[in-house]
């Protein structure tokens, strides 16, 4: 399957109207959070957490928040950087232990690109930033980030013509 039709069979499942999540999911059974494809001068923006782990900029949805807004603030707030919000591309799912206690994540991905502010990795939550080409999409860390940055390139390019 090319990656075109991949991506429109998966966007298609993914898309959403503006969702309010006006209850705090964090004291959920599933944690849901919201984050973005980020292009920065053509390139993908991925973060390394404190931990060596390779990652693109999402967090969690405040009570209140739309998925897009969260999705947005948390760039900002994890990268420094405004974006212009696209479509969104997908979600991915995960789970972790911590202090006992299982957490599992839902993810909200959309498709952004830069729009201003100075590009620095947030403090005492991350040591570096890294501006990604297509080729090197391996220095992400889990699979879903990968697929989810594949997809944002097939938007890019469609998007160029």
């Amino acid at each position: 399957m090319d990656r075109e039709t991949k991506v429109d069979e998966e966007y298609s499942k993914g898309a959403s109207a503006h969702t309010n999540y006006g209850k705090d999911h964090r004291t959920g059974e599933e944690e849901i959070c919201a984050g973005g494809v980020v292009f920065f001068n053509g390139r993908i923006v991925a973060l390394r957490r404190k931990n060596g782990v390779w990652l693109m900029p999402k967090g969690h949805v405040d009570p209140g928040e739309t998925l897009e807004e969260a999705a947005c603030r948390e760039v900002k707030e994890e990268t420094g950087i405004s974006v212009c919000l696209g479509p969104k591309l997908g979600e991915t799912a995960y789970s972790f232990f911590e202090n006992g206690r299982r957490h599992n994540k839902r993810v909200h991905w959309f498709y952004m690109e830069a729009r201003g502010g100075e590009l620095r990795p947030e403090e005492g939550m991350f040591t570096a930033i890294q501006l990604l080409t297509g080729e090197e999409l391996n220095v992400l860390s889990f699979p879903g980030d990968r697929e989810i940055a594949e997809r944002a390139l097939v938007v890019k390019a469609c998007k160029e013509g």
